[in-house]
C-alpha cells in the first residue's frame, strides 16, 4: 500500500512542476511590449451579435460600445443580422431595430464601417425543390469611403 501511495504522491509532485513551469513560462511570454508583428496595424474589427440590431440593446448599450471601439481603435464592426435558412429567407424580426443601430454609428462612430453578417444552414427544407430563383432581399452591408 504504501508503495502505491509514494507512485500516486510522486505522480502528483510531477504534475505539480510541469503546471507551475507552465504557468512561469506563460506569464513571462505576455510580459513586456508587444512584438511590432503583434501591434495593431490600424485595421481592427469587431464581431458584434445580434442583439445590437434586433432591439435587445438600446443608447445606452450603444453609448457603453464607443470606449470600447476608441480604445481598440476599431476600424469595423460586423454585425450578426440573422440567419438565411435553406430556402434562403431570413425573419425581418432578427434586423428589425438595424436603422437605429445604423443611424447611431453614423452620427457617433462615423469612421467605423458597420457591415452586416448572417448566418445560413446548409440543410434544405423537406418541401425543397421547386423554390423561388429569386431569395428575398436582406440587408445588404454599407461600405464609407474613407
Amino acid at each position: 500500500m504504501t508503495w502505491l501511495l509514494k507512485r500516486i504522491l510522486a505522480g502528483l509532485a510531477a504534475l505539480l512542476v510541469v503546471a507551475v513551469g507552465a504557468g512561469a513560462l506563460l506569464g513571462m511570454q505576455f510580459s513586456g511590449d508587444p512584438a511590432p508583428w503583434a501591434a495593431s496595424q490600424g485595421e481592427n474589427a469587431a464581431w458584434l451579435s445580434g442583439a445590437w440590431v434586433n432591439g435587445e440593446k438600446d443608447e445606452e448599450d450603444f453609448a457603453a460600445l464607443v470606449p470600447r471601439i476608441e480604445e481598440g481603435e476599431l476600424t469595423e464592426l460586423y454585425v450578426h443580422v440573422g440567419d438565411i435558412d435553406a430556402a434562403g429567407e431570413s425573419d425581418p424580426a432578427d434586423y428589425a431595430a438595424a436603422g437605429a443601430f445604423l443611424g447611431w454609428a453614423e452620427e457617433e462612430i462615423p469612421d467605423v464601417d458597420v457591415l452586416g453578417w448572417m448566418d445560413h444552414s446548409t440543410e434544405a427544407p423537406r418541401s425543397c425543390g421547386t423554390g423561388s430563383q429569386n431569395p428575398p432581399a436582406t440587408p445588404s452591408p454599407r461600405r464609407r469611403e474613407r
